[in-house]
């Protein structure tokens, strides 16, 4: 499952805003961890979690002050969440 399939589901999920030009939805920074967090359970990927180990391991460190960085610890956040649930 992709990012935006899991978008759209969680969408599904969460109440829509509704503006004078009807119902809309939008997404911010305060999105970003349920639904990676949501994402992340669907995927069913028993390597996910070693594969960002990895990641975090062996990324050069100028990624880490970017774009990737921010990507890399939104999911390195989203699987210590799921793993507190468990």
């Amino acid at each position: 499952m992709g990012v935006s399939v899991g978008l759209g589901q969680y969408w599904g999920t969460v109440p829509v805003a509704t503006t004078p030009d009807g119902p809309c939805c939008h997404s911010g920074a305060d999105d970003l961890l349920p639904i990676l967090s949501y994402v992340v359970l669907q995927t069913g990927l028993p390597q996910l979690l070693s594969e960002c180990a990895a990641l975090e391991e062996f990324i050069h460190e100028g990624y880490l002050i970017g774009e990737e960085g921010y990507c890399l610890t939104s999911l390195q956040s989203a699987l210590s969440y799921v793993e507190s649930l468990q």
